[in-house]
């Protein structure tokens, strides 16, 4: 942590081959570091019903990596414009992040699942649990769309 802490203080990140852009004001480089966020969070949503969980997952990867790039730089804009697409887009986490949940439980449960060579109680009690999670998810799908649809339909508060 000490030489971490005096490669900071000494400004030992300039000399890296990319110190130019460094040194630029964040105000200069904000615009371009979260279009092209937007940019790769607006690709993976296409043909979102035909996705997978493994597609559903980056998309929200993505997602995740836009909010956490505009949250900070939020503060270059006018307070009111930020905020509508942040909230779009964590309402938007916590729907994929259920899906991923579901996604994560079904593995758990083929593994528990090759572990048992009998009937499992437990096992079938997880299936019925899991059964029940896709059900929800699959009639909360249509909001889920609808959500993607007002977030990519939101103009985007650091384009000029």
């Amino acid at each position: 942590m000490r030489c971490l802490s005096g490669w900071f203080e000494s400004y030992g990140w300039r000399e890296a081959g990319g110190s130019v852009s460094l040194r630029r004001p964040i105000g200069e480089i904000a615009e371009r570091v979260l279009q092209r966020r937007w940019q790769v969070a607006r690709k993976r949503h296409k043909a979102f019903e035909a996705q997978s969980p493994g597609e559903r997952h980056r998309l929200r990867i993505a997602l995740k990596k836009l909010r956490y790039t505009a949250e900070p730089l939020a503060s270059l804009y006018s307070p009111a414009k930020p905020e509508l697409l942040i909230r779009r887009v964590k309402r938007l986490q916590d729907g994929l992040g259920r899906a991923n949940d579901l996604r994560v439980g079904h593995q758990i449960l083929a593994e528990l699942a090759l572990l048992d060579s009998g009937p499992d109680p437990i096992a079938e009690a997880g299936q019925r649990m899991l059964a029940w999670h896709a059900e929800r998810l699959a009639a909360s799908e249509p909001k889920l769309r609808k959500h993607l649809d007002e977030l990519f339909a939101t103009e985007p508060f650091w384009r000029r």
